[in-house]
């Protein structure tokens, strides 16, 4: 049978790719060679085996694993005024139930009704109850399809916008539709693409950091424990302070004296390194944030180096235009924070427990300031035009978060008057060296480093960020030194698995990810790779089983069910094909392909006025790829 290919590239953007690919080929090996002068790899504990909170030296007493957590309810005992302003600040409202939330501006239909993926998508609320459509018109005929579900969760606090989850048996999806306030639209999600009509797969990573806490369900990507959010839904105090039971131990046993408890954490007493790790577990994002070897995200404490757990991968802007995005990134290349020798840190401008108006707020910034610099602005220039007399006004001007479409962020770099603010750069994309943050070359004499960097590198070649190429040849050595210490560390297998898909050594690429499947047998991820692997190879009993697993896993994921048909329909299994198209479709009647599927099934079982029909609804959809599936159809026909 003959299958659909994928569309060719114009010759032009061709050459544009490869003169791009060749640039990031040179800055990945750049980076990997710059850092491996030296002495030969130096032994070291294989990674993983140190958990950083049994190896912690410090003061305090709450970074234990032992020591549990005990909820903000606990905690408002002894700190009602803190717990009451808390649950005001963003924070503490990062993520809610829908019921009695106010969400933006539903009484106006025009900022309810939108356009996007050649449908339009509508939000709708009745009591308590909020959903949002996808409607796909045909005209002068019945809608092509029409998707929907209910939103459970709000997440965001509304100053900048709000996105939505949708839940369905322990399963969380991101909605296609968010509200910008800023601006004060409805609009599509930021980066929402355009294969996911029924909601993005949401992982405990971006719970993390929206959530107050979360149990994943081991190995799915995006199922979680009942109820999903055990401890309350937003951010919450023990997120920066650590978990407080033995803190209450003391205090109920009247055993706290007046210097400073170290029964828990207060980032107020921690180097500013540690300090500012406190908010970057969530408000550093970098290039890729990589688990290290045995660690969940849930390992980490206040109190602990962000790397002794999540290392980041940053691009180096030493040296050249200042392009990041990230303001933890921006605020350490700062003037103030480097004379300040690291006393200058998001709390000194960020009241972590409270939000404050924005008089308040800029009132705090001036004294902030003042504390060091005399202002020779009169105060007239400073308030023309209406502003208000704050100095982030002139020196950390706003400007379009190349992210988030239709909001603004700030420029932490606390730039001097009419100094650029280096921020025009094309955000995304890599074009320098990338290294370790704190900012610093990774060590590739080291086995846990060079295992650290070469995972975050294939992470981004997934992505398409840097050319995958290049980066096979120069990972393997890292990522095999890394396995050879650690056999079972499965993160790794799957990155030498990718990469060795890049190399264009399939068969071993096959081997690494059944090797992974061996280490964890029903991790999603894990399954899908191998089931691809699997078909290269041309084993196809195995890439079916496969295929089955995972949709067993995560029967309501449509790309999991679209391959499996796919896969059923090479091997000449039509009615099997069918069945698993129909459960599809059902899931999302977007979906060309599985519509192809079945009007090929149909013209199979020798009704091909139903295979017509059903194949006009794919013409009718006009994916990209449908002179492709034209092709495939009317080969079958």
């Amino acid at each position: 049978m003959t299958s659909p290919d994928r569309p060719h590239s114009s010759r032009p953007l061709v050459r544009i790719a490869l003169i791009v690919a060749l640039l990031m080929g040179a800055l990945v090996a750049w980076s990997l060679f710059s850092n491996t002068d030296g002495p030969a790899p130096t032994p070291d504990a294989p990674p993983g085996r140190i958990d950083p909170r049994l190896a912690y030296e410090g003061p305090f007493q709450n970074i234990h694993p032992s020591v549990r957590a005990v909820g903000d309810q606990k905690c408002a005992g002894c700190h009602p005024a803190i717990t009451k302003a808390f649950s005001q600040h963003p924070m503490g409202r990062s993520l809610q139930p829908v019921r009695g939330q106010t969400i933006g501006d539903l009484a106006d239909p025009s900022h309810v009704l939108f356009p996007a993926f050649n449908a339009h998508f509508r939000v709708n609320r009745v009591g308590t109850r909020l959903w949002y459509t996808e409607t796909r018109d045909i005209p002068g005929a019945e809608p092509l399809y029409e998707i929907g579900a209910d939103i459970a969760y709000v997440i965001g606090s509304g100053s900048k916008g709000q996105s939505f989850l949708c839940e369905q048996d322990g399963f969380i999806t991101q909605a296609p539709v968010s509200w910008f306030a800023q601006k004060r639209i409805w609009d599509l999600s930021p980066g929402f693409p355009p294969d996911l009509h029924v909601g993005r797969p949401i992982e405990a990573g971006c719970l993390f950091c929206h959530a107050n806490q979360v149990t994943p369900v081991p190995g799915t990507q995006n199922r979680y424990g009942q109820p999903v959010f055990p401890s309350g839904h937003a951010i919450g105090c023990e997120r920066c302070h650590g978990p407080g039971a033995e803190h209450v131990r003391q205090r109920e046993a009247g055993a706290l004296g007046d210097g400073i408890d170290h029964s828990i954490v207060n980032p107020r007493h921690l180097d500013p390194t540690l300090r500012e790790a406190v908010c970057q577990q969530c408000h550093l994002a970098g290039e890729s944030r990589i688990l290290r070897a045995g660690r969940e995200l849930s390992d980490f404490r206040p109190g602990l180096p962000l790397d002794s757990v999540i290392r980041v991968l940053v691009q180096d802007h030493k040296g050249g235009d200042r392009k990041a995005v990230n303001h933890a990134e921006q605020l350490l290349m700062s003037k103030c924070y480097t004379a300040s020798g690291g006393a200058l840190g998001c709390a000194t401008c960020h009241d972590p427990h409270q939000k404050l108006p924005a008089d308040r707020r800029a009132e705090r910034y001036r004294t902030a300031c003042l504390k060091c610099h005399d202002c020779t602005t009169p105060l007239a220039v400073r308030t023309a035009n209406g502003a208000t007399n704050d100095c982030a006004n002139c020196h950390m001007p706003r400007f379009t978060a190349g992210d988030i479409v239709h909001a603004a962020s700030t420029n932490h770099r606390i730039t001097r008057t009419g100094e650029p603010s280096k921020l025009s750069g094309l955000p995304g994309a890599i074009t320098r060296p990338l290294i370790f943050f704190p900012p610093r070359p990774p060590d590739l004499r080291r086995i846990d480093e060079g295992r650290d960097y070469a995972v975050g590198l294939v992470e981004l070649a997934k992505f398409g960020r840097i050319p995958p190429a290049e980066l096979a040849r120069d990972v393997l050595p890292l990522l095999e030194r890394a396995i050879t210490e650690a056999p079972s560390d499965h993160r790794a297998w799957n990155a030498k698995s990718y990469a060795l898909q890049y190399a264009g050594r399939n068969s071993e690429a096959f081997a690494a990810a059944q090797t992974l499947l061996s280490l964890v047998p029903n991790d999603e991820a894990g399954l899908t790779h191998a089931a691809v692997m699997a078909a290269e190879v041309g084993r196809v009993d195995l890439s079916l089983e496969y295929w089955r697993r995972a949709v067993a896993l995560n029967p309501r994921n449509t790309a999991h069910r679209q391959e499996l048909a796919l896969l059923l329909a090479r091997s000449g299994d039509w009615p099997a094909a069918r069945a698993e198209a129909e459960q599809a479709i059902r899931l999302d009647p977007a979906r060309a392909q599985v519509r192809a599927i079945l009007a090929i099934a149909s013209v199979r079982a020798g009704d091909k006025a139903a295979g017509d029909t059903l194949f006009r609804t794919v013409e009718l959809l006009g994916p990209p790829n449908l002179s492709d599936l034209r092709r495939w159809y009317t080969a079958e026909r």
